[in-house]
């Protein structure tokens, strides 16, 4: 056996590990349900991590409060002590096949021929989704001294500020969600609150304040951002649990105790969760990413009203440039070579921003994966352009469905698709219907992340 397929068989080796490692720590819940509101403490802080790389991460260092990978922290400034061993994640990564004689070769086995061909968009091709062992380290790991630590690690807010968030998340609800918030809207003092999906509203006892108040908003505001489609088919239970993980982590967040009530809650929607026939294994965590986005999309609105200037922001913009430069890299280097990329880093920066729009609107609108022009880049919070997407073709793309949002009519709809040669092979095939259920399931509100079924963090399991 060569040295290389020696590795090979190793990394295999290593990722079959660590998704053992992650069915056993799912596997704990089922004796252990309380153990999930520790785990959703834990992964408060870990928002940008999926929840099968967050039960990793926990399992190898409970203590971990800020990670991220050796190049990651160069870029920060900081270095790694010699010594540590960082802890091993899973990591998505998409692989380019070409179609050629009936089979599949892989592009980087390709002949020259067959990549010209390929970039002269004369062979078909397709992705295939691996994972590969990926290493992040504690910020405790480095040799960033801990006077520093504030600039890094996000340390929430303290009880005194519980009215002031609770002002910024019901502005939040109204404005951004269109979701009016109903105060006073009982008197009974064992009325607290709940959310309509019929009329997208959250209605809160007026008997409450402060701490308290935001608590039960937190579980309602959870509902309004996971469950506000009335054609959304998921189980009763299954609904609870994800208002009840997001609203752990939110109150975590704020410095709020979590309630013996809030506790017993999850815990026995877990325990019906794994009762039903109809629910599988699988969409606990499933249920547990999508929690993770919607607290994500809450705590952000949070910062972004009461914390704007703080040094994770800055952190946060370092972060963007990497991002940035990858996907210039990547753009220079898959664009057709009669056409050329800017390195112009205003317009970088915009289209990377139309490719993370046209992302959303291609999940919502259940585009097929071989029709997209985006994917997502796994843990690293990336949508990026697939192989030969160009700007041209994502600004069209975008036009399209901004058009399918904004015109609810038939002769509008077949216009925009005349003129826009672009649009999805499906959507051209299947116009008529679309004309016929567009008023009935185009949302009157904006596409939020938190609103998308399995973005992202959401779309990868292991079949557990």
């Amino acid at each position: 056996m060569t040295k290389y397929s020696q590795a090979a068989a190793k990394a295999e080796e290593m990722k079959k590990e660590l998704q053992q490692k992650v069915i056993n720590f799912a596997e704990n819940f089922k004796q252990n349900p309380q153990d999930i509101a520790e785990y959703l403490k834990f992964s408060s802080q870990f928002y940008n991590y999926n929840s099968r790389n967050t039960m990793l991460i926990r399992s190898q260092n409970p203590g971990a409060r800020f990670c991220n990978s050796f190049k990651q922290y160069q870029n920060m400034g900081l270095q790694i002590k010699k010594g540590e061993h960082g802890m091993k994640i899973l990591v998505p990564t998409y692989k380019t096949y070409l179609k050629i004689d009936g089979g599949l070769v892989a592009l980087s086995n390709a002949t020259p021929e067959q990549k010209k061909a390929y970039k002269e968009n004369k062979t078909e091709s397709t992705q295939k989704l691996f994972f590969k062992v990926g290493t992040v380290f504690d910020i405790s790991q480095t040799n960033c001294p801990v006077t520093d630590y504030p600039k890094y690690l996000d340390l929430g807010y303290k009880s005194e500020q519980h009215a002031e968030i609770y002002g910024v998340l019901k502005s939040y609800a109204e404005n951004t969600l269109n979701c009016p918030v109903n105060e006073n809207a009982f008197s009974s003092v064992t009325l607290r609150g709940y959310y309509s999906p019929a009329n997208n509203s959250i209605s809160l006892s007026g008997n409450f304040k402060d701490t308290t108040r935001l608590s039960i908003f937190s579980h309602e505001l959870a509902h309004a951002v996971l469950h506000n489609d009335m054609e959304l088919e998921r189980p009763t239970e299954q609904m609870e649990f994800e208002a009840d993980a997001t609203s752990i982590m939110i109150q975590h967040y704020c410095g709020i105790e979590i309630s013996e009530s809030r506790l017993r809650h999850i815990s026995d929607c877990y325990k019906q969760m794994l009762a039903n026939p109809n629910i599988p294994d699988k969409a606990v965590t499933e249920s547990l990413d999508r929690a993770h986005q919607a607290y994500k999309q809450v705590v952000t609105a949070v910062n972004s009203e009461l914390n704007p200037e703080t040094q994770q922001k800055e952190v946060q913009g370092k972060q963007k440039q990497t991002r940035t430069k990858k996907l210039l890299d990547l753009l220079l280097s898959t664009v057709p070579e009669n056409q050329t990329a800017s390195d112009n880093l205003q317009s970088i920066n915009k289209f990377y921003d139309d490719v993370d729009l046209l992302a959303k609107y291609e999940e919502k609108h259940n585009v097929p994966n071989d029709e997209r022009l985006t994917e997502w880049f796994g843990d690293y919070g990336m949508n990026v352009p697939k192989q030969k997407a160009t700007p041209q073709a994502v600004e069209q793309r975008l036009k399209h469905f901004k058009g399918l949002e904004v015109n609810n009519n038939q002769t509008t709809l077949l216009q925009t698709n005349q003129v826009n040669n672009t649009q999805p092979q499906h959507l051209e095939q299947n116009s008529s219907q679309l004309i016929q259920t567009q008023t009935s399931t185009m949302p009157q509100q904006p596409i939020l992340p938190g609103q998308l079924p399995n973005m992202g963090m959401g779309g990868m399991n292991f079949g557990m």
